[in-house]
């Protein structure tokens, strides 16, 4: 877990210097261990007090917005999603077992609470190669 990066800073509309929780996660459905999703979230401080990566990894919600809902109170009552195509960095590829360049599909989720705050701002890079978009 990281504290504060640009890309987060941007979408979620915070004042100065507001703390923002930065969550890499990565993901393999794949039988050979391969990463198929590239998980990038942000999440401001305000809603998320004393959130650390100990309690992320040891939460019993295999639903990231059930852990959101129970432990901080926090829901999710509507996102809006925009995808578009995009290429595998060497890093990411070299992970995913492909070559690059390779098609991935970022999926960018804005989270909104019932009052029209943004509570999660999130970057799902999806692999091609072993899943598909429906």
């Amino acid at each position: 877990m990281y504290q504060t990066s640009r890309r987060g800073l941007t979408g979620l509309s915070q004042t100065t210097g507001e703390r923002v929780f930065h969550i890499r996660r990565e993901t393999s459905w794949a039988p050979n261990g391969e990463v198929v999703c590239f998980d990038d979230i942000y999440l401001p401080e305000r809603f998320y007090p004393g959130l650390t990566l100990e309690k992320l990894t040891s939460s019993d919600y295999p639903i990231i917005y059930a852990f959101y809902q129970e432990v901080y109170g926090v829901t999710v009552t509507h996102m809006q999603d925009v995808a578009r195509a995009v290429l595998l960095n060497p890093e990411q590829a070299q992970k995913a077992g492909v070559q690059t360049p390779f098609p991935g599909i970022m999926i960018q989720r804005t989270s909104h609470n019932s009052y029209g705050e943004i509570v999660e701002l999130r970057f799902l890079l999806n692999v091609t190669e072993n899943q598909s978009m429906i």
